[in-house]
């Protein structure tokens, strides 16, 4: 599976959720940080920044430089595949994988890790993920940031009323789609971080985890079409 290669609705969907458990789920029981809103933080960072007695504007500024970092070395990786160094087939899986992994140590240590440490990481591997994550044909979005979610969405609806074209109608309803699992991940992470403190991490680790496993399938019968191979 190359980078160009097209992620799956269903899959998108799955992640997408689970990007909206976490900045729920951070937000609620790690500081009112964002792991993926990077806007929310700047917002947030300024705010505070803006008040003489207000100490936890670097509480905000660490995600945000760690997210920096991780689209830093994420855009290397893809500028190296794009200039034909040997490189791994499927980066998102690896991505994925660390994500994963971050959320399940987070959970399992039970407040024993400090707060930078915390949303740093998640900052770091969100950021990889986002990069990593590829354009679901025809409509290109972003699975943390719905504020250019929320303008193609009303650009698609406007068009598809203009042009009375189904395909304008299927990438508005694209964009919805997009927009609503967000939501619906942050409206879960709300209750179960509400019920479950600082573990309810597991449940993020455990969709991703799911994607991890379901992009793990897809791999090798893309990998096969594409050389050729496949039926």
């Amino acid at each position: 599976m190359s980078e160009d290669d097209t992620v799956p609705v269903a899959l998108s969907s799955l992640v997408i959720v689970a990007n909206g458990y976490v900045d729920a789920y951070l937000y609620m029981a790690h500081g009112g940080v964002f792991a993926g809103a990077q806007t929310g933080n700047l917002v947030l960072f300024c705010v505070d920044l803006a008040q003489p007695r207000s100490h936890g504007s670097l509480a905000h500024l660490w995600p945000m430089m760690a997210f920096v970092a991780g689209v830093v070395v994420a855009e290397s990786f893809r500028g190296a595949s794009t200039q034909g160094n040997r490189v791994v087939r499927c980066p998102l899986l690896y991505a994925l994988a660390l994500e994963t992994a971050v959320l399940t140590v987070i959970g399992l240590a039970s407040g024993g890790i400090p707060q930078t440490a915390i949303t740093t990481s998640v900052g770091f591997v969100v950021a990889l993920q986002v990069v990593f994550f590829q354009m679901v044909r025809p409509a290109a979005f972003l699975t943390v940031a719905m504020t250019g979610n929320l303008t193609r969405v009303t650009g698609a609806a406007l068009t598809a009323r203009r042009t009375r074209s189904r395909s304008d109608l299927r990438l508005a309803v694209l964009y919805a789609s997009v927009i609503l699992s967000f939501g619906a991940g942050a409206a879960i992470g709300a209750l179960v971080t509400a019920a479950m403190g600082t573990r309810s991490s597991l449940v993020a680790a455990g969709l991703f985890a799911v994607s991890w496993t379901s992009l793990l399938v897809m791999v090798p019968g893309r990998t096969r079409s594409s050389d050729g191979t496949g039926t």
